[in-house]
C-alpha cells in the first residue's frame, strides 16, 4: 500500500497502518479577518512548550494530517 494513494470509502482501515500521534495533538480555531477577508484556520500543537517552537504549513490539497508521521521525531526538539 502506498502512503498517500486515494482509497475508497469502504477501503479506508479502521486504524492507520502504521502507529502516529496525531490523535494527541490539540486543535485550536482561529479566525484571520481582514478587510476582505474571513477565514477559519485549524492550527494543532503537539510536543512541549519547553523547545523552540516549529511551524509546519501544509500545501494546497492537503490537510495537517499529512504530519502524522514526523510528530515524534520533529517534536523531540520542537514544539510543533
Amino acid at each position: 500500500m502506498q502512503p498517500f494513494r486515494q482509497l475508497a470509502f469502504e477501503d479506508v482501515p479502521e486504524r492507520p497502518r502504521m502507529p502516529h500521534r496525531w490523535a494527541e495533538t490539540t486543535r485550536t480555531n482561529v479566525t484571520i479577518r481582514t478587510q476582505d477577508l474571513g477565514t477559519r484556520i485549524a492550527v494543532r500543537a503537539y510536543g512541549h512548550a519547553k523547545h523552540p517552537p516549529l511551524v509546519l504549513v501544509h500545501g494546497l490539497m492537503t490537510a495537517g494530517y499529512s504530519f502524522r508521521y514526523v510528530l515524534d521525531l520533529l517534536a523531540t526538539a520542537f514544539a510543533c
